[in-house]
């Protein structure tokens, strides 16, 4: 019998296998790294923007505020060293003198009008009034009011500026007393017996007040 011989099959195709040149997927990779990397970075930024703009507002009171500026004020005030053994001729009927110093503060602050205040006190041995602290005069009331001790004399020259009914600005100078009622009893009756004596001293006070609360020392009070 004839012999059948199957056809062989007809090859197959075969698939042409494209490879990616050298470099090429590191390339892809570190592309995709970065994108990757960026992407993390806009997503941190974001939540750091949302962050600061979603933080509570926890800002002062208007009393710290005040408060604040005040010490800002406070700590720009220029303290005074009396090295000076220099004192006014005389003494007042309790053997206190008036420091030349202090005058000499004085005399400035009323030629220069460059204080606000001038606060002045006993030194420690009762024996002189000597100049305590010149605030600066860009000082305010307020600055004036929160200087002053809560249980301790103390004599101040203030430099008030008011404006008077024709819309005139003046400065005038005022005499004050400070003795509130938690002074010492010792204390406050050297100051007073000293007060005269040392106004005496101080030529050009326009007003002369005393004044044991902050009320008494409001603007309408200075503006008598």
């Amino acid at each position: 019998a004839p012999v059948v011989r199957a056809k062989p099959a007809p090859p197959g195709r075969r698939r042409s296998l494209i490879r990616a040149p050298q470099g090429s997927a590191r390339s892809n990779t570190a592309t995709n790294t970065q994108s990757a990397e960026k992407s993390d970075k806009g997503e941190d930024e974001t939540t750091n923007k949302r962050a600061v703009l979603l933080k509570p507002v926890t800002g002062p009171s208007s009393s710290t505020s005040t408060s604040s500026s005040i010490s800002a004020q406070s700590s720009s005030a220029c303290p005074i060293d009396d090295n000076s053994t220099g004192t006014a001729e005389g003494t007042s009927m309790s053997g206190v003198a008036v420091s030349l110093a202090g005058l000499q503060k004085f005399n400035e602050m009323k030629s220069q009008h460059c204080y606000r205040y001038i606060m002045f006190a006993l030194n420690q041995d009762f024996t002189q009034v000597v100049p305590l602290e010149c605030a600066p005069s860009s000082c305010s009331h307020e600055h004036l009011l929160a200087s002053l001790p809560p249980a301790e004399p103390r004599y101040i020259v203030y430099d008030y500026i008011y404006v008077n009914d024709d819309a005139c600005q003046f400065n005038k100078l005022v005499f004050i007393m400070w003795s509130p009622d938690d002074s010492p009893i010792k204390n406050k009756m050297l100051y007073a017996s000293t007060k005269d004596f040392f106004k005496g001293k101080l030529d050009g006070i326009a007003l002369d007040l005393q004044a044991t609360e902050e009320d008494e020392l409001s603007s309408e009070a200075l503006h008598e």
